[in-house]
């Protein structure tokens, strides 16, 4: 079994949690996604969840270089429209997602200062 196929039967990283309470997530949205996720054979969404697992157990980044990087809000929406391109987020459930985002976000579309992430050590 490869990687990519275990990750579907762990729990997600915690880099996937930060930004999940970051953008106040719900506990069902946040499965839905993770399931999206780990389903996915796009891409975009492969490559962000690939991103994610990265930072599992690492110390040297912050939480605010994985929210600006990999993270970053735009990024993050665009994921969520290739999965429902890919069919693996009915509409209504992404739009829910993509809003949560918005509201975590200022004017010009980065992250609310206001905002302060949880930090991404264990």
């Amino acid at each position: 079994m490869d990687a990519l196929t275990r990750s579907r039967y762990r729990k997600p990283p915690r880099a996937y949690t930060v930004i999940c309470d970051f953008c106040d997530f719900s506990r069902t949205q946040q499965q839905q996604l993770w399931h999206a996720l780990t389903r996915a054979t796009w891409s975009k969404a492969i490559g962000w969840k690939q991103h994610l697992w990265l930072y599992e157990n690492t110390e040297l980044t912050s939480t605010e270089t994985l929210l600006h990087t990999v993270c970053a809000p735009a990024y993050v929406v665009e994921v969520i429209e290739h999965l429902e391109r890919e069919h693996l987020l009915p509409h209504i459930i992404a739009i829910g997602l993509e809003e949560c985002v918005f509201n975590a976000t200022d004017k010009n579309g980065r992250w609310c200062d206001h905002k302060s992430p949880k930090p991404l050590r264990r």
